[in-house]
């Protein structure tokens, strides 16, 4: 395997820049996105191979590797299997194990034939990632993927007669058992041969249905039939098709999109097979979104605007949320850092999927999947839970058991399975809608092979990733090296979706390097390739900034229905331009339906405007050497007090929790946002103890750099207290007599604040911030008017690019 030059945003400064048109809308297919390459990134095109370029079948025919299946007679549509065990010595290369011994002995939970059972609390996410993760990505999928599978070359999956749950006896399984076979296997289909442009040979790349582009798909579809099926009535200025519901006792009260002939939601992207209540509520939520922004541009251009320019400036609106959201909040939690900052479209990227994005990297979202969803109420009490295959009736269970605000709430406060070689047990036997008896994860095993996918090493060198040695060497756990090492020979015998999960994760990230590498590029592309991006000239300044300032939650919020009449809250023809967009003056009343952070699940926090000098509660100083106080929130709290004869403050941070990254900025400029300002960040973990560092701001943008030499901090003190909280106290001048630095006056200081309560690696806060106006001497903070509390959430950048900058080798995420 060769190793490759990748095209990255950071290989690209040298290029030159091409801007959008912002008059002309985005087709529905984006044939034209790209001037010269007018088909790039239109459906059905073949998934590229730009990061790992050769097929890598066992010859040049396009067949499966020796081992991907057991010797067998193949039938028009039977494929009959002998009997065969996975617990023996693991098969000599070229030869690799059967797919369903990689689910069994790999993958496989609480029934692997090994007998390796794992905790539930070692599956789950330890950086308490939420479900909300899961299912953005699985919303991302269907719009990014929709891969046409063959209907004609029938192989089937075997089953191994040592097989825990599947097996009823030395024969196999029966055909009770596998629903969809009268043999001992499970049904799979190879990808259609399609001729590859390069080569011209024939082989089973992919061919993907979906556009390559981030487009916001399963709101429109990806073609004029689908979307006029889609949209509203003329004379609606532009909507979406939603119908009112009537008022019951249970179910959701608000719009909800029309059913089709089979009972099913008609949405742009609704695949039977995976659709559920999750994504769909967040597909109704964005359509709601779409007629919202139709409201809004009415009270602007009433009727000088057409029906399509509503629709088309709206959809252009709802495409930029979209885009943004992935692009800061979904990728900052995924990987621990947002994309780099946006330098224009480039005409030079190729638009469109990579097939390693597709059949491997991409897949971790299978991974994460749980045997049960639970609802929850407002208290966070259960009312209720189904599994893998009853979420799938979304129809039902949205118009009948359970509300929106319940659905996202009770999807951000289930923390999501790691991403790691498990699957949850259903998903390993599932029986689908159709059926059909399907292991998901012996079929990404095998789909791999399909595709032809390099094995683990090579696709890390061809990343510019160091090969692995050993199996520890892929990651620190004993159990996973174990399972490894019985079903693979070697380290270069693994494939790369396995070593992929495998790896130990990048600090601050979701993922280990393989795959963190392989996502980066993918997202880089979407982005730089697409000419209709939302920062490419597609809005003005004040536009743009509303955007960046928009988070999901805002959205969600505001497109949620009263619970008592199931009426849209309304867009008012007197707020002004950008308030009607984002306004915060106000709190919203349905805000306190959801947890402040979605993306993690922790406490509930609520932010004190007040400072008071009775001492809080949970303190742990002597509230005499501190009397003054605000709890930025449950978690996380300053304290301090003055002596201005001897032009010092004493300050006490506290993190409730026994590990994590914490700090404050203190901005001289006049501004609450990261630019101009300095940081006082700590970190904090059972092995490295309690760390204490200097930063200063390079700019919103940019990564904070280590600022030792501007000034020193005395009377240090850093504890982990009763393994429950971190204490750090410090002394630091009122006035250090450094140029730039913030002085503590009496008057107005802007502070800003983020923390994240689990990861120690100072990385994405997860939402976990916040900014404020603080007058140390006085002890008061200053009220924050509408506009102030919009900008401070600039600092939603605080720190997100750290990860790259200061903690991990840049060969990491550039491709050599």
């Amino acid at each position: 395997m060769r190793a490759v030059t990748f095209v990255t945003a950071l290989s690209l400064t040298g290029a030159s820049f091409v801007s959008a048109q912002a008059t002309i809308p985005r087709p529905i297919n984006n044939l034209g996105n790209n001037p010269t390459d007018v088909y790039a990134g239109t459906p059905n095109q073949t998934l590229l191979r730009l990061n790992v370029p050769t097929p890598n079948f066992a010859n040049a025919s396009g067949a499966l590797f020796p081992g991907s299946l057991p010797p067998a007679t193949v039938a028009t549509n039977t494929t009959t299997y002998p009997a065969f065990q996975c617990l023996v010595a693991p098969p000599a290369p070229p030869a690799q194990p059967y797919p369903r011994c990689v689910s069994d002995l790999v993958s496989g939970y609480t029934n692997s034939p090994l007998g390796l059972q794992v905790e539930d609390a070692r599956v789950r996410s330890v950086r308490k990632v939420s479900h909300l993760e899961s299912f953005w990505a699985q919303l991302l999928s269907y719009d990014l993927l929709d891969i046409e599978m063959g209907t004609t070359e029938l192989v089937n999956i075997g089953i191994p007669t040592d097989d825990v749950i599947l097996n009823t006896g030395s024969s196999g399984v029966s055909t009770a058992a596998i629903t969809n076979s009268t043999s001992n296997s499970l049904e799979f289909y190879r990808a259609s041969n399609v001729v590859d442009p390069d080569t011209q040979q024939t082989n089973h790349t992919g061919i993907n249905l979906a556009t390559g582009f981030l487009d916001a798909s399963p709101i429109y579809g990806s073609n004029d039939a689908v979307l006029q099926t889609l949209r509203d009535v003329p004379g609606t200025h532009g909507k979406m098709t939603l119908l009112a519901q009537n008022l019951t006792s249970y179910g959701e009260p608000g719009p909800l999109p029309p059913l089709d002939s089979n009972g099913r939601f008609r949405l742009g992207s609704n695949p039977p097979r995976s659709a559920n209540i999750f994504s769909v509520t967040l597909t109704t939520i964005l359509l709601r979104e779409h007629n919202r922004q139709c409201d809004r541009l009415y009270h602007l251009h009433n009727t000088t605007w057409t029906d399509d320019q509503y629709f088309q400036e709206a959809r252009k609106w709802v495409i930029a949320f979209v885009q943004k959201i992935t692009a800061t909040e979904y990728l900052g939690v995924l990987l621990g850092r947002p994309l780099l900052p946006y330098t224009g479209y480039r005409p030079d990227v190729k638009p469109g999927i990579d097939t390693f994005f597709a059949m491997a990297s991409f897949r971790y979202g299978h991974s994460v999947l749980s045997d049960e969803y639970r609802m929850v109420g407002t208290d966070a009490q259960l009312t209720g839970s189904f599994n893998l295959k009853g979420m799938l009736n979304s129809s039902y269970l949205i118009r009948n058991k359970y509300d929106i605000a319940t659905i996202m709430r009770s999807l951000s406060l289930q923390v999501q399975e790691e991403v790691d070689v498990y699957y949850a047990d259903s998903v390993r036997n599932y029986v689908n809608v159709f059926n059909t008896t399907v292991d998901i994860a012996s079929s990404d095993n095998l789909r791999a092979r399909d595709q032809g996918l390099p094995l683990y090493n090579d696709a890390r060198q061809a990343f510019g990733l160091p090969r692995k040695i050993s199996f520890a060497d892929i990651t620190n756990d004993i159990n996973v090296q174990k399972r490894l090492a019985q079903t693979y020979q070697s380290v270069d015998q693994v494939e790369s979706l396995v070593g992929g999960l495998a790896e130990d994760h990048v600090a601050g990230a979701s993922v280990g390097e393989l795959f963190n590498a392989s996502l980066w590029n993918q997202f880089t592309r979407l982005r730089d390739s697409d000419r209709f991006w939302y920062e490419n000239d597609m809005f003005t300044a004040e536009e743009l900034d509303v955007i960046s300032h928009t988070s999901l939650r805002d959205i969600i919020i505001r497109n949620l229905a009263d619970p008592a009449t199931g009426n849209l809250q309304t867009v008012s023809a007197t707020q002004t331009y950008t308030a009607s967009l984002n306004d915060t003056s106000q709190p919203n009343p349905l805000s306190s339906l959801l947890p402040d952070n979605l993306w993690f699940v922790q406490p509930i926090v609520s932010q004190s405007r007040e400072t008071l000098r009775n001492a809080p509660s949970n303190s742990l100083v002597d509230s005499t050497a501190y009397p003054y106080y605000c709890q930025f929130t449950s978690q996380y709290m300053i304290q301090w007090n003055t002596d201005q004869s001897a032009n010092r403050i004493n300050i006490a941070l506290t993190l409730y929790s026994s590990q994590g990254w914490f700090g404050i900025g203190l901005n001289p400029s006049g501004a609450l946002s990261m630019a101009g300002a300095d940081f006082i960040i700590v970190s904090a973990s059972s092995i490295n103890d309690v760390k204490l560092d200097l930063y200063r701001s390079q700019g919103n943008a940019q990564a904070p750099v280590k600022d030792t030499d501007a000034y020193a901090l005395s009377n240090v003190n850093k504890t982990i207290v009763g393994g429950a909280a971190v204490l750090v106290k410090f002394t630091r001048a009122l006035d250090t007599g450094v140029a730039g630095k913030a002085v503590f006056s009496d008057s107005d200081m802007n502070v800003i604040w983020a923390y994240n309560p689990y990861d120690p690696n100072p990385t994405y806060h997860g939402g976990n911030r916040g900014g404020m106006q603080v007058n140390f001497l006085s002890g008061m903070i200053a009220e924050v008017n509408a506009e102030s509390k919009r900008t401070t959430q600039l600092v939603h950048g605080v720190l997100m690019f750290t990860v790259w900058a200061l903690l991990f080798p840049v060969s990491i995420y550039i491709m050599r």
